[in-house]
C-alpha cells in the first residue's frame, strides 16, 4: 500500500469527483468509506498534486453532500467529533509561491506541497484533519493571490465567495466581517489575528558619532577625493619640474608641499601662484572642481545634520491621522480596504497590492502611515532585508479587532456543508486551548528571518529607542568629530 500509495490515492480522488450536476456520489455504504479512509489515510497524504478548476470558474463545484451525515447527527447515530471522519474534503487554498508570503503556503515547481516546510495553511489543515479524521491533500486546488493583471476588478471578497461556493473549505487568512457573513459565509474559530493597526516609520533617538561630518559622502567617494588630491598635487609638481618658473613659490623640490596646497583648496584657500599657461589652466580646473565638491559637501552636510532632526509626523490614532489629511497606505481590494473605506470615507488612501508594500510605503514617502494586519506586521518586523534597522513601529490602539482563518459556505439544506463549520469550531477551540496556535505561530515566525522581534532586540540593548528631540539645533552627537579635527 505504501509503495503505490500515491496512485491509489489518485484513484480515490477520481472516484469521488462530482458530476456536472455538482452532486457527489455516495453509492457506497458509509462503513465502506470509513474503511477505505483508515487503510489509505497515509497514502492519501502522499498525493499532493492539486486538482480541480481554475480560479473563478462558476460552472464547477466540488462540494460534498453532507446531508446524510447531518441526519445521522440529529438521530444521535453519529457524534459531532466523527461527523467528517473518512471524507476527502475539497479545499481551495491560496498559493503564495514567488511572493513575500510564500511561507504561508507555496507549491514547489513540480506542483506539490513541500515536505520539509508545508506552510502555515497546511500545518493548520493537517492538524485539524488529523483530529477529525478527514483528508484533504489529495483533493485540493491551489490558486494565485488576487492580481489585477489576471483578475481584473475582482476583489478578495469575490474570491472568498466563489471558493466557498465551489469547495468544502476555503483555506486562507479570511477576515470575518458582518458584510461577509451576510453573504452566507461561515467563519469557524479564527487562528490568525488580522486586527487593523497603524504603522509609521520609527522616530529613532539620536546616536553619538564622532565621524558624523563624513556622512555627506560614502567611503568610495572619500577614497576617490583623496586619490584625486594626491594625483593633482603630483601633477602640479611635475609642471614645476618641467618649468621652474611655473609657480612663484618654486615647488620643484617640494612634492609634499604641492600635495598639501592642493588639499587646502577644499577648505577655501588657494595658495598656488601659477605663472605659466599650463599652470594657470590646471589652477582654474582645480579650483572649479574644489568649488563644486565643497558645495556638494555643504549641501549634504546640511541634509544629514539638520534635516534629520526634523520630527516625522506623529499620530496617536487613525482619527487624528485622517483629520490631519495624512496619506494612508492600505492593501487594495481586501477586507481592510473595504472596512477603512466604509468607516472612514474621507481618508486619503494609497492602495498597494501586497502587505509588505503597504508598510514600505511609509519609508518611501508615499504614505504618512500604513494600516495593516497585526500578524502582517509581526512577520515584517522580523524581515532582515526590508526591516534590517527596525525602522517601523506600531502606534496608537488597535483600530478594529478582526479574527481570521478558514471559511465555509452557510448551507443547512442543499449540501449541508455548514456541518464542516461546526466540526471545525469544535476542534479549533480544542487546538487553541492546547496552545497549538501559539506554538505553530512561534514556529512560523522563527522562519521569517530574525529569531527575535525588534522590541526584544531594543529591550536587550537597554531600551534606547524612542522619539527624537524636536529641536533642530546641532549637538555634540553630530559635531563632536569636527571639534576633534
Amino acid at each position: 500500500i505504501h509503495k503505490h500509495g500515491a496512485q491509489q490515492a489518485r484513484v480515490i480522488t477520481m472516484l469521488t469527483r462530482p458530476s456536472k450536476r455538482n452532486v457527489w456520489s455516495y453509492k457506497c455504504p458509509l462503513f465502506m468509506m470509513s474503511a477505505i479512509s483508515v487503510v489509505f489515510y497515509d497514502c492519501c497524504r502522499a498525493q499532493q498534486a492539486p486538482f480541480g478548476t481554475k480560479k473563478f470558474d462558476y460552472n464547477a463545484s466540488y462540494r460534498h453532500n453532507l446531508c446524510d451525515r447531518q441526519e445521522q447527527l440529529y438521530n444521535d447515530t453519529l457524534s459531532i467529533k466523527d461527523a467528517l471522519r473518512g471524507l476527502n474534503l475539497t479545499v481551495y487554498i491560496t498559493n503564495y509561491a514567488g511572493t513575500s508570503e510564500d511561507t504561508l503556503f507555496a507549491l514547489t515547481d513540480e506542483g506539490v506541497i513541500p515536505e520539509d516546510d508545508p506552510g502555515m495553511f497546511a500545518v493548520m489543515l493537517d492538524r485539524i484533519a488529523n483530529r477529525s479524521g478527514f483528508n484533504w491533500r489529495n483533493s485540493f486546488t491551489a490558486g494565485a493571490p488576487i492580481n489585477e493583471a489576471e483578475d481584473g476588478n475582482k476583489t478578495w471578497t469575490d474570491l472568498l465567495q466563489w471558493s466557498v461556493d465551489a469547495y468544502d473549505i476555503s483555506a486562507e487568512k479570511w477576515s470575518r466581517g458582518i458584510e461577509r457573513m451576510a453573504m452566507g459565509i461561515s467563519f469557524p474559530e479564527g487562528w490568525y489575528d488580522f486586527s487593523l493597526i497603524m504603522i509609521t516609520v520609527r522616530n529613532t533617538a539620536a546616536t553619538s558619532s564622532l565621524w558624523g561630518f563624513l556622512r555627506p559622502f560614502d567611503f568610495i567617494v572619500w577614497a576617490v577625493i583623496t586619490g584625486v588630491i594626491f594625483a593633482s598635487g603630483v601633477l602640479y609638481y611635475v609642471l614645476e619640474r618641467l618649468n621652474k618658473d611655473a609657480d612663484e613659490r618654486n615647488l620643484q623640490n617640494k612634492p609634499a608641499a604641492s600635495v598639501f596646497l592642493a588639499a587646502m583648496t577644499f577648505t577655501g584657500h588657494f595658495e598656488f601662484e601659477p605663472n605659466t599657461h599650463a599652470a594657470r589652466i590646471w589652477s582654474f580646473s582645480w579650483t572649479f572642481f574644489g568649488l563644486v565638491l565643497a558645495s556638494a559637501y555643504t549641501a549634504n552636510l546640511a541634509s544629514f545634520l539638520v534635516l534629520k532632526n526634523v520630527p516625522l509626523p506623529e499620530f496617536n490614532s487613525i482619527e487624528e491621522a485622517i483629520e490631519k489629511q495624512a496619506r494612508i497606505c492600505v492593501q487594495g481590494k481586501t477586507f481592510h480596504d473595504e472596512y477603512m473605506t466604509a468607516k472612514y470615507p474621507q481618508g486619503r488612501y494609497v492602495r498597494k497590492s501586497r502587505g509588505k508594500e503597504v508598510i514600505m510605503g511609509t519609508q518611501t514617502g508615499e504614505c504618512d502611515v500604513a494600516v495593516t494586519g497585526r500578524r502582517t506586521f509581526d512577520i515584517f518586523d522580523r524581515d532582515e532585508e526590508d526591516n534590517a534597522d527596525c525602522g517601523f513601529e506600531w502606534v496608537g490602539r488597535t483600530i478594529h479587532n478582526i479574527p481570521a482563518g478558514f471559511a465555509t459556505a452557510v448551507d443547512t439544506g442543499t449540501y449541508c456543508t455548514s456541518l464542516i463549520s461546526y466540526v471545525f469550531d469544535l476542534y479549533m477551540l480544542e487546538m487553541q486551548a492546547d496552545g497549538f496556535f501559539d506554538e505553530a505561530w512561534d514556529n512560523y515566525l522563527a522562519k521569517q528571518g530574525r529569531s527575535e522581534s525588534c522590541d526584544d532586540i531594543k529591550a536587550k540593548a537597554g531600551g534606547t529607542s524612542g522619539p527624537r528631540s524636536k529641536t533642530s539645533s546641532l549637538g555634540m552627537a553630530d559635531m563632536g568629530g569636527v571639534f576633534l579635527i
